[in-house]
């Protein structure tokens, strides 16, 4: 074959890219692939690579050879070895010029087991291209929303599968703005609830985006779709509520003072302790509420202790409210993450190590409790489930809009709960809820009423 470019006047030559001054100091230093540093190849194994041209370079076309290819010569590869094996081992050469970074030419002897394809210069052949790796770990894709808290959930989460798997599953996060993130003017009731901040996650596990979703699970709706299930809750932060401001308690606000929660449940049971406070919208993730705070947009707000522990920022709280002053949500201070149905057997079974019990039992017994009364952010709801030296007590409640009416259940588990008994618990307690409120509410009997009625008749 002939090198086109020696042909071209010098000046040309150099406007082509083909002459040897055109190959920077480590091109041409480079080692040929072929083995042959700056040396033409063996005649039986290097189909051209001339004297004339000490940058040309092959690219060994063997059995686990080295294949990767620069953009400039990937039509001639892909058209030399699509000829090729069409041809069922028929010899062939071609040539070919790229202008534009000195190809010469290319071929392919395929007589000769230990033929390669060469092309002309480093300056094809970017340093960055390597050969693959061939390798045997897995990589999990979390999904996750984009908030700084969310983050660091996800975060933890894949710290915990690097440590249950010793280092052999790697993890990439895939972050999400959902619906709920970016309606911030209007309470999120108005918007469709809680679902909000998870359809776009479940959407991406859905065409198999991301592999697993990590969530805050009082975000998550009583309801999956179909082809999303639970499978792993981590052990469970700090439930509590936290009072942010100057002030450590609800006792310590001023008369008329101005709160700030998105939150049904809290403005609720802010409502039902203190009636003569105001409660102002607070939309916005951690830091955003914060940054109202301080700019005078209110003279408290209320936050998740869990959370704040997670950014460590829990120094920042002027007061934590007890569970019994200001019972949390369904789900507070649980992660929570889905997987699909079909999920392969062995990300199912690393997700079942990560999973606290505690937090599952809890996680029934509470979502259970919601599930019963159509628990989400259209609803002032709360609800929270504990074990104890003697076996587990969980209480609920749901509240009017504006705190003036509260109807409460209460329920003990003797001895240690099965995951069964937690979920029947939630489930006997929102009952109770739901009948006492439509009692209260709308002249509905009581179920056990009936029973009463018909044990004194049969006296």
């Amino acid at each position: 074959m002939v090198d086109r470019n020696q042909r071209q006047p010098e000046r040309e030559r150099d406007r082509l890219g083909g002459g040897q001054a055109r190959h920077d100091a480590a091109d041409q230093a480079r080692t040929c692939r072929c083995g042959y540093p700056g040396q033409p190849g063996p005649p039986d194994a290097c189909l051209l690579h001339r004297d004339a041209d000490q940058g040309i370079q092959p690219f060994d076309m063997r059995p686990g050879g080295d294949f990767w290819h620069d953009a400039a010569i990937e039509g001639v590869v892909l058209g030399l070895a699509s000829h090729m094996f069409g041809q069922h081992l028929s010899p062939a050469v071609f040539e070919a010029h790229d202008r534009r970074r000195g190809l010469i030419a290319a071929g392919f002897n395929t007589k000769n087991r230990d033929s390669a394809l060469h092309h002309c210069g480093g300056a094809c052949t970017p340093r960055s291209f390597r050969k693959p790796t061939m390798t045997s770990q897995r990589t999990v894709r979390i999904g996750t929303r984009g908030s700084p808290l969310a983050l660091a959930q996800a975060n933890m989460f894949a710290a915990l599968i690097a440590e249950a798997s010793h280092g052999e599953i790697a993890t990439v996060l895939h972050t999400f703005t959902t619906t709920g993130d970016k309606i911030l003017d209007r309470p999120l009731q108005e918007a469709g609830g809680k679902g909000l901040f998870t359809k776009e996650l479940d959407r991406a596990q859905e065409v198999g985006e991301i592999d697993i979703a990590v969530h805050s699970l009082k975000d998550v709706t009583v309801t999956l779709p179909d082809h999303l299930y639970l499978a792993t809750f981590l052990e469970r932060e700090d439930p509590r509520d936290c009072l942010m401001g100057p002030f450590a308690s609800l006792a310590e606000l001023p008369q008329g003072a101005v709160v700030g929660s998105s939150s049904l449940r809290r403005q609720a049971q802010l409502l039902a302790a203190r009636p003569d406070l105001k409660v102002v919208m607070f939309r916005g993730n951690v830091q955003t509420r914060l940054r109202k705070l301080a700019d005078g947009e209110a003279q408290a707000t209320i936050l998740a202790a869990a959370g704040l522990r997670r950014l460590g920022m829990i120094d920042k709280a002027a007061g934590i409210l007890e569970i019994d002053a200001m019972l949390p949500a369904g789900g507070q201070g649980i992660i929570g993450a889905t997987l699909r149905m079909d999920a392969p057997d062995w990300l199912k079974e690393l997700a079942a190590k990560l999973d606290n019990e505690e937090a599952r039992l809890a996680a029934l017994a509470e979502r259970a409790f919601l599930r019963k009364l159509d628990g989400s952010c259209r609803t002032p709801i709360a609800a929270h489930f504990r074990l104890t030296p003697e076996g587990a007590e969980m209480a609920g409640e749901l509240l009017a809009d504006d705190g003036s009416r509260r109807w409460r259940a209460e329920g003990l588990i003797e001895g240690r709960p099965s995951a069964f008994d937690a979920e029947v618990l939630g489930s006997v307690l929102g009952e109770d809820v739901a009948a006492e409120r439509a009692y209260e509410l709308e002249g509905v009997p009581r179920p056990d009423d009936g029973y009463a009625a018909e044990k004194d008749a049969d006296a």
